[in-house]
């Protein structure tokens, strides 16, 4: 999906406002978290979460859809 990801970015003309990260150095982490407006997770990899915890820690909004959510 990650195709579909960087169309609609274009579609909305957001490229200035979204960056898709891959890898990212522990020291760089707390920069990016930081100057982050917002933090927004749909990896299926990640196991436990912790980038999730880690943004929320920073005190950053995050949104993070998970399928398997009663709410």
């Amino acid at each position: 999906m990650y195709r579909e990801m960087l169309d609609m970015i274009r579609t909305l003309h957001l490229e200035r406002d979204v960056f898709l990260l891959e890898q990212v150095s522990d020291a760089q982490l707390p920069a990016i978290y930081r100057n982050a407006k917002g933090f927004v997770y749909s990896s299926w990899a990640e196991g436990f979460g912790m980038p999730l915890l880690e943004a929320m820690a920073s005190g950053i909004p995050v949104v993070s859809p998970h399928e398997h959510c009663n709410v």
